[in-house]
């Protein structure tokens, strides 16, 4: 049977910049078919999550006097961005989806440290982990070859070096013109799902 409650089994903790926005929803996809999941929060991906919860702002990128049209979320260099942590209640949406998930993951890219968002998410996860550190299991992943940092007296963390390839994304696809799209290998995909079926995200449940 397939897995249609709203309560959230997987969070995702990333970074737009650097082609991140790209790669979770990705990542949030594969997730989803391979557990068979159907409901939206089911992986949470607050970048979808977003559209829905209330008002959304325009998510504007580079320099002040870009353009950008919000409608159709084309900037001025003809390429699109996602819509990313610009809804007022994307923190709530969060931290609701993080204290009902059983795994989270982190998505340890460069721009993830210094992004304002992914900080005050970096907060929220260390001030809950103790309340939920009981059933949250944390996958840390990198893909630079870097090891992941491991939160501190945080036990239930799980380290993972991963690599990233170029996404294939055909011309005539409508996400052709997103900025930076990479993936994961087949083999690297198998040790997330494995990890996150080995932590409580078992198919259709």
């Amino acid at each position: 049977m397939p897995y249609t409650s709203d309560k959230t089994r997987i969070i995702l903790s990333f970074a737009n910049a650097g082609g991140g926005d790209l790669f979770v929803h990705w990542l949030r996809d594969r997730l989803m078919k391979d557990l068979d999941y159907y409901s939206e929060n089911a992986v949470f991906l607050d970048n979808v999550a977003s559209r829905n919860g209330g008002e959304v702002k325009p998510d504007l990128r580079g320099k002040p006097d870009n353009y950008f049209n919000p409608t159709t979320g084309e900037t001025a260099d003809g390429k699109y961005v996602s819509i990313g942590a610009v809804n007022d209640n994307w923190l709530k949406m969060w931290e609701t989806a993080l204290s009902q998930a059983k795994v989270l993951i982190q998505i340890q890219t460069p721009e993830y440290f210094t992004s304002d968002a992914c900080v005050k998410e970096m907060a929220k996860i260390r001030e809950k982990l103790g309340k939920f550190g009981n059933k949250l299991e944390v996958l840390a992943i990198t893909l630079d070859g870097s090891m992941a940092r491991v939160i501190i007296g945080q036990p239930r963390t799980t380290a993972m070096k991963l690599s990233k390839v170029p996404g294939k994304t055909a011309r005539d696809s409508p996400i052709y013109l997103l900025k930076d799209s990479w993936v994961i290998g087949e083999s690297d995909f198998t040790r997330v799902s494995d990890f996150v079926k080995a932590n409580g995200c078992r198919v259709g449940a």
